[in-house]
């Protein structure tokens, strides 16, 4: 589970933000981001 969290972070990197440092947890995630579009565009989808 934790690789196909990585990948989805790792899919819009560069497009929908930039992806400064991330961990994933066995129950959450932290995500650091430099978002280049809306944050609640990057939320919702």
């Amino acid at each position: 589970m934790a690789a196909l969290v990585e990948q989805t972070l790792l899919r819009f990197d560069g497009s929908r933000y930039r992806l400064l440092a991330w961990c994933v947890m066995p129950n959450h995630v932290h995500v650091l981001i430099d978002p280049l579009i809306r944050l609640s565009r990057i939320v919702q989808s």
